[in-house]
């Protein structure tokens, strides 16, 4: 499969678009997957870009031509440098390189209906992300990441068979921040205990994070910087720490004045953003993409608007109690800062109500599900290209809930199930729903021939371990369609351990595992959990690489 994203970044643009397509583009290639993708990038190289990042990831970087037209930072409309119709010609000529392409994926205010439609015949579905909600889009999918982001937003621009994504559940965080969620916990825990007194809590040795966005045209950052000066007025023991891009065009300046801050430290293409957020204790910053990532971390923050996407973002942020929100960057002074750090340090409830709302607001989950939800639709345009003889497997959706409910009710097909009770139609659709939401549980529908013939199910056990689940509808059995399915065991999940319990009366199961390459696990090596009714449930384990276990 192949998946091409058509995304810009500048000086003017910013750096968020590509980070968090990048961010996406590593989801996808990390999520579990029985084919093999390509990613590239189409982009252009506009004065402060940061296409480096993009070859530095692996992925492959096609160019196209900057445009004539003059970019306006306040309209993004112009964003393009060109007309649409332009950069959809130039995209097409690129696509033309790749193809064919399976799914395109386009984050760019500048891109609207118009361009999607003369791009159509050049790719088989379309991603949108997007913060806007402000155009037409003509597209199979669409991703907004901002919080309380409903489908009422966007129901009027896009076509009805369109795929909503949208709000906390699908924010686009790197590993790492999910990684460190737990450590973060502890941390703002522990730091509250050790400033509490009686009066409460006073934070009087904290360390403020400042990350104005990767090229922060307006340099809000030493607006910050000279606010925490003034802080430290009253509170000498505050230390801040400086995110910039060497991108930004005001790098020098700050450079400059960093020498006479002592207390100030200067991170430059930081590839630690996670860290530096683990050790902060409260940001300024602009209230974009980094807005998810300090939530992750239980970062409180002072947020500034300096684009138009960040309205909404700011707003139901601070709503949400996330973030202290100073509005637009022209009407944010020195003065107005110092303030609101002096009573957020000063005030013991104001302060741990923030960090909890932080964490409340992101699982750093969302990057994970998003790709899932992809690989799902893009398996279905494998579907239109399969071969009569061809085993299929197809990860689930909604939509196949009463299917997978009619074979359910076949006679005798929960005969050596481990709860053989025909499920309820309530029962079976909130199990369902549960299924496609866990992260650690895959659902597969089994296509033969291109005809659904049933179900896979993977369960991680723990890293590299799976238990397997495969139901074959009564109609479809006798085929050998579960070991062929049992055979792709290793292009699903590479270098891992399978495991399988099967009820020893089940003799055709027994005989296709068997056949599938699992073998018995002893008795003596089963738990009293696994070894249930004296002994009827046997144990098998298969491994794609290695010895099995003696």
């Amino acid at each position: 499969m192949h998946i091409a994203f058509r995304v810009d970044s500048s000086t003017i643009i910013g750096h968020g678009h590509v980070m968090r397509c990048l961010t996406l583009a590593h989801a996808i290639t990390c999520a579990p997957k029985q084919f093999e993708i390509t990613i590239s990038f189409i982009t252009k190289e506009n004065q402060g870009n940061i296409n480096h990042l993009i070859s530095n990831a692996g992925f492959q970087l096609i160019l196209i031509a900057i445009g004539n037209n003059t970019i306006k930072q306040e309209n993004s409309d112009t964003w393009l440098g060109c007309t649409p119709e332009q950069d959809a010609l130039q995209t097409i000529a690129s696509i033309k390189k790749l193809s064919p392409i399976d799914l395109l994926i386009v984050d760019h205010y500048a891109i609207a209906k118009s361009w999607h439609q003369l791009v159509k015949p050049y790719y088989q579905k379309l991603m949108v992300i997007d913060d806007l909600a402000n155009r037409l889009l003509d597209c199979d999918f669409l991703l907004d990441q901002t919080l309380n982001r409903n489908k009422e937003h966007y129901q009027s621009l896009v076509p009805e068979h369109c795929s909503l994504l949208l709000g906390q559940d699908f924010m686009l965080l790197r590993d790492e921040f999910a990684a460190l969620k737990a450590q973060a916990k502890i941390r703002r825990k522990r730091h509250i205990t050790q400033q509490s007194t009686l009066q409460g809590i006073q934070l009087t040795q904290a360390n403020i994070l400042i990350t104005m966005g990767g090229s922060d045209p307006d340099n809000l950052s030493e607006l910050a910087l000279l606010a925490i000066k003034k802080l430290r007025v009253d509170f000498p023991n505050i230390s801040a720490t400086l995110v910039l891009s060497s991108q930004s065009k005001h790098i020098k300046t700050l450079q400059q004045q960093q020498k006479y801050f002592p207390w100030c430290k200067l991170v430059i293409d930081t590839q630690t953003m996670a860290k530096l957020m683990l050790n902060a204790d409260i940001a300024i910053g602009a209230s974009g993409a980094t807005s998810w990532e300090r939530c992750c971390l239980g970062l409180p923050c002072l947020t500034i608007i300096n684009a138009e996407n960040q309205q909404f973002v700011a707003k139901n942020l601070a709503l949400a109690n996330a973030s202290i929100n100073l509005g637009w960057y022209q009407q944010v002074s020195i003065d107005a800062i110092t303030e609101q750090l002096h009573a957020l340090l000063k005030n013991q409830k104001i302060y741990v109500a923030m960090v909890e709302s932080c964490f409340s607001t992101c699982d750093g989950q969302g990057a994970a599900r998003v790709a899932k939800a992809l690989i799902t639709a893009e398996n279905y345009i494998e579907e239109k290209n399969i071969t009569k003889n061809h085993i299929v497997l197809l990860p689930a959706t909604i939509e196949d809930k009463q299917l997978t409910f009619d074979w359910q009710l076949e006679k005798n097909i929960r005969q050596y199930f481990k709860q053989p009770t025909i499920p309820t139609w309530q029962e079976h659709s909130q199990w369902f729903a549960q299924n496609l939401a866990n992260l650690t549980s895959s659902l597969y529908i089994i296509l033969n021939k291109g005809i659904p013939s049933g179900t896979l199910r993977l369960d991680k056990i723990k890293p590299n371990q799976y238990d397997v689940s495969i139901l074959i509808a009564t109609k479809e059995q006798g085929k050998g369609i579960a070991l062929k399915v049992l055979k792709k065991l290793p292009l699903l999940k590479e270098n891992s351990q399978f495991f399988a319990d099967i009820h020893q009366d089940n003799i055709s199961s027994y005989h296709v595992f068997k056949q599938a390459g699992f073998i018995r696990l002893t008795p003596q090596s089963q738990s009293s959990k696994q070894c249930t009714e004296q002994n009827k449930v046997m144990r098998f384990i298969k491994e794609t690489t290695g010895d099995y276990p003696q």
